[in-house]
Parts: C-alpha cells; sequence; structure tokens
C-alpha cells in the first residue's frame, strides 16, 4: 500500500485542508500570519481537549459513581422479598430502542438484574451487566457488554461483549431451508440466517476504517453504538419504572401537546399581527 492509499484520520485530512488553503493566498507575509492564526487554534482546540474535557469527564464520573449506588437500590427494591416480575423484560420491551422477537421475550423473563460499573482508569468507558436466573437458554447467569469511549471523537466508537454460550439455537439465528437445482436433479440444504434479536447487541462492534463506500454505514454503525451506550447509562436503567408503567408515552403526548400550543399560539400572533396591518 503507497502512502497515498493510506486513509487519513480526520486530523489529518483537516491539517491538510488547512495548508491548502493557506497556501493558495498570493502573499507570502499573509501566509505567514494565517498560519500563526492556525497555531493559536490548535492551542485553544488541545486546552480544550486536555483541559475542559477531562475536568468535565471527572465531574460526570463522580456523579455517575453516585447513580449507581441508586441504581442499586432500584435493583433490592425490585428483587427483595417478592420479586416484581419480568420487570426488566418489560423495561426492555417498552423503550422501543431495541428489537426484541418471540424467543428474546423468553429469554428475558430470566433477566432479574442490569447493573452498569465505571471504568476508573478511562472515566467515560463502562461495562454493563445483564443479570440473569439459571434457564435454559444459555450456560451464563451474567452477561457483559463494554462500551469504549473514545475521547478524540468524544463518542462511543468501540463495544466488546464476551461470547454467550447458548444451549440450544440462539434467537438472532434462524435456519432457513432453500433448495439447490442441479439440472434435472433438485436438493435441500439447511442454512442459518441472521434475524433481529435484542441479543444482537451482545456482538463486537468497532467503526474501522475501510473502504469509502462503506462510510455512510459506518457512520450509522457510530451512531448506533455511542446512542446505545449513552440509552443504556442515561436512560434505561435510571428511569426503567416510567418504560415498565409504559408512562413515556404520556410524556410524548404532553410534548406533541405543547407543540402544538406553541403552534396555535404563533398562528394567533400572526393573525393578531395581520389584524394590526388591515386595521392601520
Amino acid at each position: 500500500m503507497s502512502k497515498s492509499d493510506t486513509k487519513k484520520s480526520p486530523d489529518e485530512q483537516s491539517a491538510d485542508d488547512f495548508a491548502e488553503a493557506i497556501n493558495q493566498q498570493t502573499s507570502e507575509s499573509l501566509k505567514v500570519k494565517l498560519l500563526a492564526l492556525y497555531k493559536n487554534q490548535n492551542q485553544r482546540d488541545d486546552i480544550l481537549e486536555q483541559g475542559y474535557n477531562e475536568s468535565f469527564y471527572s465531574i460526570e464520573y463522580g456523579y455517575h459513581l453516585k447513580y449507581n449506588e441508586i441504581n442499586k437500590e432500584i435493583s433490592s427494591i425490585i428483587n427483595q422479598g417478592v420479586r416484581i416480575p419480568e420487570y426488566w423484560k418489560r423495561v426492555i420491551e417498552n423503550s422501543k430502542f431495541f428489537t426484541v422477537n418471540d424467543k428474546d421475550k423468553e429469554i428475558l423473563k430470566h433477566l432479574i438484574d442490569i447493573e452498569i460499573k465505571q471504568d476508573e482508569a478511562d472515566k467515560k468507558s463502562f461495562i454493563v451487566y445483564f443479570i440473569f436466573e439459571s434457564n435454559s437458554f444459555f450456560e451464563e447467569t451474567v452477561i457483559e457488554k463494554q462500551y469504549i469511549f473514545n475521547k478524540k471523537e468524544d463518542a462511543y466508537l468501540e463495544a466488546k461483549s464476551k461470547e454467550i454460550k447458548w444451549k440450544g439455537t440462539p434467537p438472532n439465528i434462524k435456519m432457513v431451508k432453500k433448495k439447490i437445482k442441479k439440472g434435472k436433479t433438485s436438493s435441500t440444504i439447511t442454512k442459518e440466517k441472521k434475524v433481529d434479536s435484542f441479543f444482537n447487541i451482545f456482538e463486537d462492534e468497532q467503526n474501522d476504517d475501510e473502504d469509502d463506500d462503506d462510510n455512510e454505514e459506518k457512520e450509522d454503525d457510530e451512531n448506533d453504538i455511542s446512542s446505545e451506550a449513552e440509552f443504556i447509562l442515561n436512560d434505561l436503567v435510571p428511569f426503567s419504572m416510567e418504560y415498565y408503567l409504559d408512562i413515556q408515552k404520556l410524556s410524548a403526548l404532553d410534548d406533541q401537546i405543547d407543540e402544538d400550543e406553541d403552534e396555535n399560539d404563533d398562528d394567533e400572533e400572526d393573525n393578531h399581527k395581520g389584524s394590526k396591518k388591515r386595521h392601520k
């Protein structure tokens, strides 16, 4: 692979764009000044990245540790004494964030807790533990997924999971029979087909740089990983009761009512202004 074929990082591409734009200037003295301004901007970016962001991450990490203690109380309330049956199954289904198929639903009946643990060294990264009671679907009682934060991109770009040891056919696999014709004869083969499933999230995800044609798909993957991490961390667990009761629909309805009222107010204001103009 030649040097020109090597894919550049966003920072390298940005630097090249600035260099090209500055070199297009005809005045040498102007080039010098613009280069000085570019270096000045980089200093500011470095302060932001190494100073503000790191301070913010540290503060946020401290709050998440406190949140985790509250989350433990949630778990205790749900499971103490007579357990709330199928609590987390209902939470995940009602969230509408994940695709849950029929086989998933049977498995999720055995999900008894979801715990989050922050990474002490990398304060934005975290591991989420899905804790199950013993069941006939897989050997583990704890399935974990790690979300790895990329500080440079300010997003979760990578996720790692431990392999699930299924006792039978996984819920994200469907056995499909397919007929193959060879001349006058035909035969039937059985193939595995990947299907939508909640348990698809327990597969390693990473946004690698490959062909340019895949850029759009990779951007979607990046958004999926980051939005999934943010949803679990900041929404699914802390506000699980709202999903259990399915009352987030009411919140959405309230938002829609507020939007409609705002639109009506705007219309009335426009009509009032029009009325004023007509009377002038």
